[in-house]
């Protein structure tokens, strides 16, 4: 009986070809679709549960309130992580880390190499996480000073085929130190948030050695490993006692946790490119479902239209004794076989558009039976799932034929099923249509991000990093305004896409009560002419002025409102703070943050660490002439090259820093529109076959409707109609729906489109115009038939 069954269903996959492959077509792209959501969505969770006790380790992160604001950051002080495992038994480790960034290496003092992942760790941190030690003890290859883990790529590059333990390095990130190698990593396979390259000892920075004892200054990440079976729940009420002992019970300071294996996907990090949003997760797992009930419904579409074909068939095998169960049985059996054939089809699409997906959205994902066996099992049998759920409902239908029926009857119109077809092609389309204006949206937005007036020049304008030359940025500066390209030049803290990373307290003097948290910024005086910043009243920082450098503040027009002064020229020669600053000028509100934020209150200073020095600076901001660029940046290197050699220049232009804020936002929006794509194609090929199907069906209709005068408009007009209706149908659905869908994706904008009718009539009209173009290639083949061909039989 069984090879009975796969004959069959052979045979009626060849009579029908076109049937056939529209079917094993269309759940093959859905099965693809799945497949490639599932490698991104699996890649995404699976950051940081490789380690041993990734359910035990907890990040700690720290905040404040100050005047009823909250303000919660990653960072915290040196001695959070030692006193917690000093002082509350349930945590058994605790690792401090200094910023994971780049720096600059080498195997001497000449010829530096930027390295991207360095990250200090005290000696705990192989103890406490999996990564695996190639050469090295985990428990001791960090415990001395000015001792670093490199991974073997790096020892690799700087030491070639030498053996590198106890070779030194010279590395220059805080500040220049030699380090000796004593342990060697493994290459960094495995998804971490704790990615690096290479590790000196935290114990070899005179950051960790200031702060050591210091619960003020919030500047390292924390991080704990508690017993087995205990949560932060636990420990809670002691890490609050510990605030109070060393924090003073006025502290407005708490910690919060994050778990290890949450980390990565937390709102409380930060990470670039398409990383590190479950939203994301949640959106692309939503586009993977949609997908393949598509392709679920198409198959179901077709199979029950088609089921005046096998009616006979049924009625034959019931009139020699064939029961519901087998039919069904039957009829399921071939659905899970051309699934299965689906998903095979769909492994082949997906590995050939895996390279695109990576260029979507930033990662290298690959389909490898070792690393994605467990996957691609669990993704198998969904593809049996599939087969079983888009089989149920034609198998049901078709073994409830009775044979005294079908079996006198020609009508194909005894055969019923048009009704649930038609709510499933109105599915369809309410989903395809969803698709486009959510696409629309997402691209009408990132539009409004790109063009929109951010308060500042954000071209022509490029930045160096000079955390090393602090104290000679002054004469790099003069060094700068000598090639003449550069048109202006200025000091700072910060640039506009940078800015959170300093916040500082303020108050109105004759309102003390009302205290809030403002950005802080430190520039010199032309900081104003470099971004071409708008006053809105006084005047920006003068330096010829001495009162400037330690009492004058510049706000910007937020921070006048937060002050409730009223107009901005309310605000100048009123003090700030406290008796001896005073407000000198009010910017115009800039975006020193992403659209994704409201612009909140900034104040600006110049105040040098001593008078006459730049040591407070980090950073050398530049405005040149973009006809001079390549000659500009070869001046600046061979300048910067003669003052310090063994360092090389890094440079960044602004527009693309601020652009990158929007990486994320971009990929998701080429995102939508490639399976906005695939969904499209999906309901489309469905709606071919059924439009196939509904011409075949209305052959003898078509021929006397010619024969009576009958024009091939009319024609195709007739068979269009219905189908015109259900898309129209499913536009009018799709409208609430995706209007909610993006309404909560554009509330993470403090500045964004308003979602206007435009959108709506232009996805409608893209929908309608697909649906008519699909149907209208059957309608007018049989529009233009001869009928003498299609009525010679009557």
């Amino acid at each position: 009986m069984l090879k009975n069954y796969f004959k069959i269903a052979w045979r009626n996959f060849r009579r029908n070809k076109s049937y056939s492959i529209i079917n094993v077509l269309g759940l093959s792209i859905g099965l693809g679709s799945l497949i490639l959501i599932s490698l991104f969505v699996s890649d995404e969770l699976s950051y940081d549960r490789f380690h041993e006790n990734s359910d035990e380790i907890y990040f700690v992160g720290r905040e404040s309130t100050f005047g009823g604001n909250s303000n919660k950051g990653i960072s915290t002080p040196f001695p959070v992580g030692p006193t917690m495992e000093k002082e509350i038994p349930e945590v058994e480790h605790a690792v401090v880390t200094l910023y994971n960034g780049s720096g600059d290496v080498s195997t001497n003092s000449e010829d530096f190499s930027e390295e991207d992942r360095v990250l200090h760790a005290s000696e705990d941190f192989f103890n406490m996480f999996s990564f695996p030690l190639k050469v090295g003890d985990a428990k001791t290859v960090l415990a001395d000073p000015n001792s670093v883990v490199i991974t073997e790529e790096i020892a690799e590059k700087y030491f070639g085929d030498e053996d590198p333990l106890g070779k030194t390095l010279h590395i220059n990130r805080y500040e220049e130190g030699e380090y000796i190698v004593t342990g060697i990593a493994e290459n960094m396979q495995q998804n971490s948030y704790l990615s690096f390259d290479i590790i000196p000892s935290i114990k070899s920075t005179s950051y960790s050695e200031s702060h050591r004892d210091s619960w003020g200054s919030s500047m390292f990440n924390t991080y704990i490993q508690l017993q087995d079976g205990k949560t932060w729940k636990d420990i809670k009420p002691k890490v609050a006692e510990l605030v109070e002992k060393n924090l003073g019970e006025e502290s407005t300071v708490s910690f919060f946790q994050i778990p290890l294996t949450e980390l990565y996907l937390s709102e409380h990090t930060s990470s670039s490119g398409f990383q590190g949003n479950s939203k994301y997760v949640y959106i692309f797992s939503a586009i993977a479902l949609f997908i393949l009930i598509l392709a679920c419904i198409n198959y179901m579409n077709l199979a029950t239209a088609r089921a005046m074909q096998r009616s006979r068939e049924v009625g034959v095998r019931k009139v020699v004794g064939a029961g519901k169960p087998q039919l069904v049985f039957q009829f399921i059996g071939e659905a899970v076989l051309v699934s299965v054939f689906a998903f095979i089809v769909g492994l082949f699409i997906a590995e050939i558009m895996l390279p695109f997906f990576n260029d979507f959205i930033g990662k290298d994902l690959a389909l490898n039976i070792s690393e994605t066996g467990s996957l691609l099992s669990l993704l198998f049998l969904i593809s049996i799932g599939v087969g079983v759920l888009s089989g149920s409902y034609p198998a049901f239908f078709l073994s409830r034929f009775k044979p005294s029926t079908v079996l006198k009857t020609t009508s194909h119109r005894s055969v019923k099923g048009g009704g649930f077809r038609k709510i499933l092609v109105t599915l369809q389309f309410v989903v395809s249509t969803a698709l486009i204006i959510c696409t629309l949206i997402a691209f009408n937005q990132l539009q409004f991000v790109q063009n929109k007036d951010l308060g500042f020049q954000d071209d022509q304008v490029m930045y160096i990093p000079a955390h090393q030359i602090r104290g000679n940025l002054e004469t790099f500066k003069e060094i700068a305004l000598n090639h003449s390209s550069v048109l202006d030049a200025s000091a700072a803290t910060d640039i506009p896409g940078r800015f959170g990373m300093r916040m500082g307290q303020a108050f109105d003097p004759d309102n003390p009560d009302d205290p809030f948290y403002a950005h802080q910024l430190r520039t010199d005086a032309d900081y104003d002419d470099v971004l071409n910043l708008e006053m809105a009243a006084g005047r920006f920082f003068d330096k010829d002025r001495t009162t400037d450098r330690d009492n004058a503040r510049v706000i910007n027009e937020a921070m006048v409102e937060r002050l409730g002064w009223g107009e901005p020229e309310n605000a100048v020669n009123r003090m700030i703070a406290d008796s001896s600053t005073v407000v000198v000028g009010v910017v115009k509100d800039f975006h020193f943050k992403s659209l994704h934020e409201k612009i909140g209150p900034v104040y600006m200073q110049m105040k040098p660490s001593e008078p006459g020095t730049y040591t407070s600076y980090s950073m050398l901001v530049l405005k040149f002439n973009p006809g001079q660029v390549e000659s500009l940046i070869s001046y600046l290197q061979e300048e910067w090259k003669n003052l310090w050699p063994e360092d090389p220049l890094v440079y960044h232009f602004l527009d693309e820093k601020f652009a990158e804020q929007y990486a994320t936002d971009q990929k998701l929006s080429r995102a939508f529109s490639a399976f906005a794509f695939v969904a499209i194609f999906i309901a489309c090929l469905g709606l071919f076959g059924l439009a196939a199907f509904s011409a075949q069906k209305r052959t003898k209709e078509i021929g006397i409707r010619k024969v009576l005068g009958a024009s091939v408009a009319n024609i195709v007009t007739l068979l269009s109609k219905d189908f015109v209706k259900l898309v129209i149908l499913g536009f009018v659905i799709a409208i609430p729906i995706a209007w909610y869908a993006m309404n909560q994706w554009l509330a993470d904008f403090a500045y964004r489109i308003e979602i206007g009718p435009g959108i709506f009539a232009l996805a409608g009209i893209a929908a309608l115009v697909i649906a008519l173009l699909t149907v209208s290639w059957q309608s007018i083949k049989a529009a233009v038939a001869n009928p003498v061909d299609s009525l010679r039989s009557e």
